[in-house]
């Protein structure tokens, strides 16, 4: 945010027009001498290109006012506030499970994939809730933690984005996910921790059950939100294997069932939600994590930079144009 300490020194800049106008009123004059100046057949040793003297008078006024003016923010004393929430107690840890299989780029959630609403979501809820930790598996055939629990948003966030589809493969290690994300939040010492599984299909690779995994959360006191995510039928997919580049495209006949993601959140006591557009997946989250978010307390920190030296080195260097102009350019020729 951009302040000035001293507004009041705005007032000065009535001066330029005041100058001008006594200027015109003939209140403020040159001091004029007569002198001629000529050899002795009266022809003057002088001559005047009227129209270079009046564009170089005009541009040397100009910078004249420039000058006066940055002189006068110098004087305003501008400064950039800066001001930061500096928590004082532990938020909540949030993990997201992210399904990042083939079948996530099906092109059915407000024109967007799968994929690109669920880190859309992500990213609006990260910024929402600054000051809680979040963190990221990313699931397929394989899954593994992307980032671990973290306040820096920022980071969290660039991690996210840099994530693709078909990085880790083509299945759905829903177990494995979930007990890695369970792993990662046992230790932790929030109030809160809370793990969010978005996935559009059914457990079909990993070693671990997604029962076993649902039971951990459980035994360990977390709270499990899963999302199912997508529509039933026939659904446009497109997208380039991330290992291999090659483009993917045709038509997904998507009908996975929702029963078996609701059992899990059904044995962690948890919550489960079918979500098919943009606003309903945002409105479960934000209600789920306004019921887990911990309150935290904070106080306000403000930095602030002066900028007033670099507005007076500015009105020094068009001082100086100025100078130049008059007493170097055109001394001879006024």
């Amino acid at each position: 945010m951009f302040e000035f300490q001293n507004p009041l020194s705005f007032f000065l800049l009535i001066l330029i027009p005041l100058f001008y106008i006594l200027k015109y009123l003939g209140i403020l004059k040159k001091i004029n001498v007569s002198l001629t100046l000529g050899d002795y057949n009266g022809k003057s040793r002088f001559s005047f290109q009227s129209s270079s003297v009046k564009s170089l008078s005009i541009l040397s006024n100009f910078f004249g006012i420039l000058a006066f003016v940055f002189l006068v923010v110098s004087i305003a004393n501008p400064c950039r506030m800066r001001r930061e929430k500096i928590f004082t107690s532990r938020g909540s840890d949030f993990i997201f499970v992210l399904d990042c299989s083939p079948s996530m780029a099906a092109k059915d959630i407000d024109n967007k994939t799968r994929f690109q609403a669920a880190k859309e979501v992500i990213e609006n809820l990260s910024f929402r809730l600054h000051g809680n930790s979040f963190g990221l598996v990313a699931m397929a055939e394989e899954a593994a933690l992307l980032v671990p629990p973290t306040t820096d948003a920022t980071y969290f966030i660039k991690r996210l984005n840099l994530l693709e589809i078909g990085e880790l493969g083509d299945g759905t290690a829903i177990g494995l996910g979930l007990s890695s994300a369970v792993y990662h939040l046992i230790n932790s010492t929030a109030k809160q921790k809370c793990i969010i599984l978005i996935t559009d299909g059914e457990n079909n690779a990993g070693s671990v059950s997604p029962i076993t995994a649902a039971e951990l959360a459980k035994e360990n006191s977390l709270q499990l939100a899963v999302i199912g995510v997508g529509t039933k039928g026939s659904v446009p997919i497109e997208y380039i294997d991330s290992t291999t580049g090659k483009m993917y495209s045709g038509y997904l006949e998507s009908d996975f069932d929702e029963r078996k993601l609701s059992l899990l959140a059904q044995i962690a006591d948890g919550e489960f939600f079918f979500a098919q557009n943009l606003n309903s997946m945002e409105e479960f989250l934000k209600t789920f994590t306004d019921q887990t978010a911990e309150n935290q307390t904070y106080h306000i920190k403000t930095d602030v930079e002066s900028l007033y030296r670099k507005y007076l080195i500015l009105s020094m260097i068009f001082i100086v144009c100025n100078i130049f102009i008059r007493r170097i350019v055109l001394k001879d020729l006024l």
